[in-house]
């Protein structure tokens, strides 16, 4: 699952068709937890609503632990105004 998520994240033809789509420009975001990246430490996050992905780099350490084992079990993230929304 979280192989899946990178590589929507990363291919470039995604974010244009996510551009092209006011549904998916205006989707109040439901961010999923699902993995950590290390350079830079991120956490990294996944809206099941409209596909788009993010990352958090403003955490408390408990959150980046917790965030560490999410690709096993995946949580919701609560506080929004802390996602950068990858475009």
């Amino acid at each position: 699952m979280q192989e899946m998520f990178l590589k929507i994240c990363t291919f470039h033809w995604i974010k244009k068709v996510c551009k092209m789509n006011p549904k998916i420009m205006n989707c109040k975001h439901k961010w999923i937890v699902y993995s950590t990246a290390l350079c830079p430490p991120t956490i990294m996050v996944h809206c099941g609503k409209c596909d788009k992905c993010g990352g958090i780099t403003d955490y408390e350490m408990e959150e980046w632990y917790r965030a560490f084992s999410a690709s096993s079990e995946p949580y919701p993230w609560q506080d929004n105004s802390r996602v950068e929304v990858y475009e």
